[in-house]
């Protein structure tokens, strides 16, 4: 009986030290006053000036929500005329920061650390979704060792000409966030339509799908490694052509 009493009384009070250790060695999240600020701005465009697209800028862009999602949660900021934001009280960790607003493509960083009291600064470019409906491409002719010729439903008395980047899977599931290649488009007026040609991947051989968006002609994207692909911010993911098949 006493021997069982020892044993009982060995585990119980093990099973405390051991709780009161475990105590011991967990990591109390630290809060500190790590601040993110920064500014937002975008560039116009002035065919007036020379060249086919010169910049005009950088101009600075407000309402542009700012998110910051962290492990304590997400905090907001919404950035003023001058395009500036800034948010405060920001803990020790990892976090993903995210820029948006209604009409122009969301950027978004991910993990941003951040430790102590330090002030991070987050400058960001925003593109604004071009405003042309998606015209309708039909294949013309393959142009072997160099692309592809493609129809659209655009008379050459069109004064706006949308600009147009290319897509290209060797399966149906492409989209602009999942392909193989992309290029961008060059138009020209050929029998009272405006056609567009494209430089065709190197591997093409027997079938690819090609997807097409409007695409500002300045964003030449940016790699993002997360998604490992290109992607460009001024592409509207709910406005695109048909899946072609060739």
């Amino acid at each position: 009986m006493c021997l069982l009493y020892h044993k009982i009384h060995f585990l119980i009070t093990g099973t405390i030290l051991l709780l009161a250790a475990c105590g011991e060695d967990e990591i109390e999240p630290t809060l500190s006053d790590g601040v993110l600020k920064g500014t937002t701005y975008f560039y116009e465009t002035d065919e007036s000036l020379g060249g086919p697209y010169p910049n005009v800028g950088p101009l600075y862009l407000g309402d542009v929500t700012v998110k910051a999602k962290g492990p304590y949660g997400t905090q907001t900021a919404l950035t003023n005329a001058d395009g500036e934001y800034e948010i405060n009280n920001l803990g020790n960790g990892t976090y993903e920061i995210e820029f948006i607003k209604e009409g122009w493509g969301a950027a978004k960083y991910y993990s941003v650390q951040i430790y102590g009291n330090e002030v991070l600064s987050y400058d960001q470019r925003m593109w604004k979704y071009p405003e042309n409906d998606m015209p309708l491409l039909t294949p013309q002719e393959y142009v072997e060792y160099w692309g592809m010729e493609f129809r659209s439903d655009l008379p050459v008395s069109t004064s706006e000409i949308p600009d147009i980047r290319a897509f290209f899977s060797k399966t149906s599931d492409v989209s602009c966030f999942k392909y193989d290649y992309t290029d961008e488009s060059w138009g020209y007026e050929n029998s009272g339509f405006i056609d567009y040609a494209f430089q065709m991947p190197e591997w093409y051989s027997g079938t690819v799908y090609i997807i097409f968006y409007l695409c500002d002609p300045n964003d030449t994207g940016h790699y993002d490694y997360y998604r490992a692909i290109e992607v460009f911010p001024s592409i509207d993911p709910q406005k695109h052509s048909q899946v072609i098949k060739l």
